[in-house]
């Protein structure tokens, strides 16, 4: 996050998680999120749209 912030990005985009990690993606995403916060930055999460548990 803190290189796409220097290079001029407002958004950054991934996948969420698979469901078997999804505690772990809850623990992570909300200290993510106050970092995104603080860059003044979205994180955008993508759904893979393939069916998979993403």
């Amino acid at each position: 996050m803190d290189f796409a912030r220097k290079i001029g990005a407002r958004v950054i985009n991934t996948n969420a998680s698979a469901k078997k990690t999804s505690e772990r993606f809850y623990q992570n995403i909300a200290i993510l999120a106050r970092h995104a916060e603080a860059l003044d930055m979205w994180i955008g999460l993508e759904n893979p749209g393939d069916g998979s548990d993403n």
